[in-house]
């Protein structure tokens, strides 16, 4: 039973947004389609609902109506919602083989072939910060057995389109759960430090990543050209069109001969014009043509 009107008010509020309506819900997934490619089937209510409910309360909107009518005009809403709707998972060394090949043979073939020095990795959607972080361990197993001359600069871009996130992903700072998910106990004690309870990565690991917020949609120009590109796991999400216009994009900023590594259920079609298939056992990595 309620006991005050201000609870009668809070449980009022609830129920004014708990039904979405198709048209509301139709206009969500538009929006979603639009500004960062993420495709919603036509029974995802539920999930609209448990995701959107929390940023609704913490804006006092009163309905889904309202939240739509902000999410066009109010930057911060817009933020907030592609935020709470997108994905976030992710682990350290996640499926092992991608980073084994770049460490014993990716790295050695990029020293071998080339001059400059200099390796530029650009990991996209990088979510919570751990794979930009396992490469930069990488990196530094790879000195250190050799498999990458010590003089060469690695130089890591980490992106995501929530800024929420690469906020929480540049501070490398994660808690015991996260922090042992996918990561061995010697690589835990060599590469991060114990504050209370967090687990922080070190400096030299930390520094050797830029974190930028970037949406996949938007202009490559600027990002300059890169040797090894990990976007893995993300383009499950587009449809076959936008999926295309990425991968185009993608090749853009990509040397020839350079190398592009997607998730496991992330097959690349139609554009053998762009990518060359490596097998490598037990994975697959695209090269640039």
């Amino acid at each position: 039973m309620l006991e005050n009107g201000a609870d009668k008010d809070s449980s009022q509020r609830s129920s004014e947004f708990s039904h979405l309506q198709p048209s509301e819900y139709e206009s969500i997934r538009h929006f979603l389609e639009d500004s960062c490619g993420l495709i919603l089937g036509p029974s995802k209510q539920y999930l609209v609902k448990s995701r959107l409910n929390k940023v609704i309360k913490n804006h006092q909107f009163k309905s889904y109506a309202d939240l739509i009518k902000h999410v066009h005009s109010d930057s911060t809403v817009r933020f907030d919602v592609i935020d709470a709707m997108t994905t976030h998972e992710t682990f350290w060394f996640r499926d092992v083989h991608p980073f084994d090949y770049l460490k014993k043979t990716v790295f050695p073939t990029l020293s071998s072939v080339s001059s400059s020095g200099v390796i530029r990795i650009w990991c996209a959607a990088c979510s919570s910060g751990q794979e930009p972080y396992t490469i930069s361990m990488v990196t530094e197993e790879a000195r250190l057995t050799g498999l990458l001359p010590k003089n060469w600069e690695v130089e890591i871009l980490a992106t995501d389109i929530s800024p929420a996130i690469i906020g929480t992903a540049s501070k490398g700072e994660y808690e015991g759960l996260a922090v042992d998910r996918g990561l061995t106990a010697e690589r835990k004690q060599k590469f991060f430090d114990q504050h209370d309870q967090l687990w922080k990565v070190k400096d030299h690991i930390r520094k050797r990543v830029d974190f930028k917020t970037f949406n996949l949609h938007q202009n490559y120009r600027g990002l300059g050209t890169f040797d090894i590109i990990m976007c893995r796991n993300v383009l499950i999400y587009f449809s076959a069109e936008k999926k295309q216009e990425i991968l185009e994009r993608i090749h853009s900023v990509m040397a020839p001969h350079r190398f592009l590594f997607l998730g496991a259920s992330e097959a690349l079609n139609g554009l053998p014009h762009f990518f060359k298939l490596n097998r490598y056992n037990p994975g697959i990595v695209y090269i640039a043509r």
